[in-house]
């Protein structure tokens, strides 16, 4: 199958959106919005993002849902993608019919229009790009990184570790919860859209945790130049991962979970005088939310503390290396 019948007879039953034009021409209309619109874009690479066995339709909701986590972490929702396809040439077409099939069923469900994108192919592994674009909960803008102020509370949304805990069980689940964290991996447990307005309405700083809550949580740090001290036994765990690694927790365990990555949960600050507020709507939105540490006065650095003392993290999280 060329790259044109691909598109005809697969990418363009996908296509709802007049801006697209059919995926007929070179370009496609960004869709005007009210508010302001923002853009984000992952690309996942085989055996780096995703296993080589992997099934391929949770491969396209994984890459749709990284980006989608961006954009509801920053108080937007979505609203249209482009989508860049290096498909290997050692896959078959059913292969390629079974990625579509996931890549349709998250469009729907997140209500994103496919406004075009690029297929090519290769000798070598799978590559995926998509770039999302979203529109603002509020006429401001996004809530950025760099906003954290001193005496903010610090909030998480679902549980951390789950997918870490999934990657490495994947060659030997056998129980419900080790397959439960299985699933955790392969299609990221995203909170509930109305995260976006919750991010709005009350968050100082806010991003979403991809590469691990030890590492993202530094990242808002340097972001905002501020100092936070995160409390580990705040950190979420859901009772899949506690039945797999016993309780009661351990730093030792709570360190890993939370320098694990592809978590896709919303991090954000708020001030204390809102806290009562954030959690009403949170619980009004279906949000599953958790308070795991504060702003701090002092030097701009991350603190994890334990049973009241300080432990240091084996590792930050994951991190890519561009020249090894």
């Amino acid at each position: 199958m060329n790259e044109f019948d691909f598109i005809a007879t697969h990418l363009r039953p996908l296509v709802k959106a007049p801006e697209a034009d059919g995926l007929r021409d070179d370009v496609a209309i960004l869709p005007s919005r009210v508010r302001p619109a923002i853009v984000t874009t992952d690309t996942i690479v085989e055996r780096v993002h995703f296993r080589a066995e992997d099934p391929l339709d949770t491969v396209a909701k994984k890459l749709i849902r990284t980006n989608v986590s961006d954009c509801l972490a920053k108080g937007a929702k979505p609203f249209a993608a482009t989508l860049n396809i290096v498909w290997s040439r050692g896959r078959s077409e059913a292969d390629l019919m079974t990625f579509v099939s996931g890549m349709s069923e998250d469009l729907e469900t997140f209500q994103i229009d496919l406004l075009g994108g690029d297929t090519t192919s290769t000798l070598g592994g799978l590559v995926f790009s998509l770039t999302l674009y979203g529109e603002c909960v509020s006429e401001s803008g996004p809530v950025r990184r760099s906003g954290a102020q001193v005496n903010d509370d610090v909030w998480v949304t679902g549980s951390i570790g789950d997918a870490a805990l999934g990657l490495k069980m994947l060659k030997q689940s056998t129980d419900s919860a080790e397959s439960w964290l299985c699933n955790a991996y392969l299609v990221p447990n995203l909170p509930a859209e109305g995260v976006a307005d919750l991010v709005n309405a009350y968050a100082n700083a806010s991003m979403d945790v991809s590469d691990g809550l030890i590492a993202d949580a530094t990242h808002l740090v340097e972001a905002s130049e501020k100092g936070i001290e995160l409390t580990l036994e705040r950190v979420p765990v859901s009772e899949a991962a506690k039945s797999v690694l016993q309780q009661p927790m351990s730093a030792e365990n709570l360190l890993k979970l939370c320098a694990g990555g592809d978590d896709y949960q919303a991090l954000f600050t708020a001030p204390l005088a809102h806290r009562e507020a954030v959690l009403k709507k949170a619980l009004a939105d279906g949000i599953a939310l958790t308070r795991i540490g504060s702003v701090v006065n002092g030097p701009a650095e991350l603190l994890l503390t334990f049973e009241g003392r300080r432990v240091e993290p084996p590792q930050a999280g994951w991190q890519h290396f561009m020249f090894s």
